[in-house]
């Protein structure tokens, strides 16, 4: 099984494969436009995915379908399995992680760990082992906090 960190860096990995260029001035969007074979009076041929990122519209169903794929796999590894010890699971490793990433031992605050997971706390509450999860690791972070 895949921790949360290999998970993620994976997955960010195989994004980057994808056939998009990021462009935040002309150069960079005419050298961009090159680097998928096409010029600027291409325009009409590419999709604009946000955050300045580029694609061609041919491509446009790649970014959906490693999306759902990568949806899938997180949803997955975020299910309980039988043999494992709730320490050693993916969502126990995710909420220490991202716990201590977002500073949680000095905000007290779960709100930037659910956003970045894209969890609300209605969905921890309604799931008994994610529950189990989030509180171990936030008990975990305080025991280890210098202040």
């Amino acid at each position: 099984m895949e921790s949360y960190r290999e998970l993620t860096n994976r997955q960010h990995l195989e994004f980057q494969e994808l056939p998009i260029f990021w462009a935040f001035n002309s150069n960079q969007f005419t050298k961009g436009m090159e680097s998928i074979g096409l010029t600027i009076s291409d325009i009409s041929k590419i999709n604009d995915i946000g955050h300045g990122g580029y694609i061609k519209k041919t491509n446009w169903y790649k970014i959906k379908e490693l999306v759902d794929k990568h949806n899938l796999e997180f949803k997955k590894a975020l299910e309980p399995h039988k043999a494992a010890d709730i320490k050693t699971s993916f969502a126990y490793g995710m909420f220490l992680y991202e716990l201590a990433n977002h500073e949680y031992c000095i905000s007290g605050s779960t709100e930037d760990t659910l956003d970045t997971v894209g969890l609300k706390l209605s969905d921890i509450e309604k799931n008994p082992f994610l529950t189990d999860c989030l509180s171990l690791a936030m008990n975990e972070c305080d025991s280890n906090s210098i202040w």
